[in-house]
């Protein structure tokens, strides 16, 4: 599922929800006023994390994981006010219906629905860090700020009760977001019990399927301005009209001479990518 499939009223109800910064924290303190009692004893149990740049197979994994039962994790249902998942559950749930599935925008035979589990946690990010996405790229994060693991955790225990219909001590969060690649440290200090997969693919492989995702989502962006504004919403600035490197020492100098419809440029962008993880040196 992407954009592609919402209706006018759908897109409506994402501009309202992204329109401003604003409308998603009140709906965030109201959940909390009204339903804060139901996950602030949730206990986070070895919370899982997966992450890589794009085209390695972590929404492969993410899929596999989601299936077991004792994993809660975002799906599409959570859209558009994915930082109150709870009250929006409750609001939309008489009107959503159970969707078909139909193939992702990747192009790649993967089928998704309304129920498919998605990558939205980088929306939490964005809200407390948004310095770091302006200009032309991500800046990399080198310290956990002073009370965001707390605000972290609170979205996740809300995840898990959402999903598993109430307190459920063995659940575990379950999350993907490529863009954790550039904070496996800051995950780590933060939730000490967590565990972070990485999936590596073949380099070479990788990159070139990266470009040929950049360059399909290029196409996608010129053509409906609603995709790339719903991408550039929920923070996935990994290709097309929106790519905005993560800043991995070197990728400025690497910006500097290959264009992103360049292999080289994705190539060299795996390589500082992987050099960042820890224990790893490429």
């Amino acid at each position: 599922m992407s954009a592609s499939p919402y209706s006018r009223l759908d897109r409506l109800t994402h501009r309202v929800a992204f329109g401003h910064r604003a409308v998603q924290d009140i709906l965030a303190e109201i959940e909390a006023t009204a339903f804060g009692k139901l996950w602030r004893d949730q206990p986070l149990v070895r919370p899982i994390f997966i992450t890589s740049l794009p085209r390695a197979g972590t929404t492969l994994l993410l899929e596999v994981l989601a299936r077991v039962a004792s994993v809660a994790t975002h799906t599409y249902r959570d859209m558009p006010f994915v930082r109150a998942p709870i009250l929006w559950n409750r609001l939309s749930g008489r009107f959503r219906a159970r969707g078909q599935a139909t193939e992702r925008a990747h192009g790649d035979g993967m089928m998704i629905s309304i129920d498919s589990p998605e990558a939205f946690e980088e929306t939490v990010w964005i809200a407390s860090f948004a310095d770091h996405y302006r200009g032309h790229g991500i800046r990399l994060w080198h310290a956990p700020a002073p009370g965001f693991a707390a605000e972290l955790a609170d979205h996740m225990r809300r995840i898990v009760v959402l999903r598993c219909g109430g307190m459920s001590p063995g659940a575990r969060y379950l999350s993907k977001n490529n863009a954790n690649i550039a904070r496996v440290g800051v995950l780590r200090s933060a939730f000490p019990d967590a565990h972070i997969l990485v999936p590596l693919r073949d380099p070479l492989a990788q990159a070139r399927s990266m470009l040929r995702q950049h360059l399909r989502f290029v196409e996608r962006h010129a053509e409906d301005r609603f995709a790339q504004r719903y991408m550039a919403d929920i923070g996935h600035f990994e290709f097309g009209a929106l790519h905005r490197p993560i800043l991995f020492d070197g990728v400025d100098e690497l910006a500097s001479r290959h264009d992103p419809g360049q292999l080289e440029y994705w190539i060299g962008y795996w390589i500082a990518a992987c050099a960042t993880l820890p224990g790893r040196t490429v």
